[in-house]
């Protein structure tokens, strides 16, 4: 339901259709289906790795059609931000008063 109303809202121009893709693969992935973007991965011993994905020969094309990166260049820009080090508190916390101190890989 979730996905039906973001894609609702990517039509009528108030998300995009790139947060759409991203849902979509996670409700894909929920009900045991391989994702069709490419857009979620796993922690694994080596760092992340994507979780299955349909056809994968054209997976930069449907990638492209939503407007993400090639899927070489976004693991990459995952696994840098990744290895990145990691920001002291008060790099997270400039001194405003904030709710919510968790980040998105």
């Amino acid at each position: 339901a979730a996905a039906r109303a973001m894609y609702a809202a990517t039509q009528r121009g108030t998300a995009s259709i790139r947060q759409w893709a991203h849902l979509h693969d996670r409700c894909l992935l929920n009900a045991a289906s391989p994702q069709l973007f490419g857009t979620q991965y796993l922690l694994g011993a080596d760092g992340p790795e994507r979780r299955p994905v349909r056809d994968l020969d054209t997976l930069d094309t449907r990638r492209a059609e939503v407007g993400l990166p090639p899927a070489v260049d976004a693991l990459r820009d995952l696994r840098l931000r990744l290895a990145a080090a990691p920001r002291t508190s008060d790099q997270k916390n400039d001194g405003a008063s904030t709710t919510n101190s968790t980040e998105s890989a």
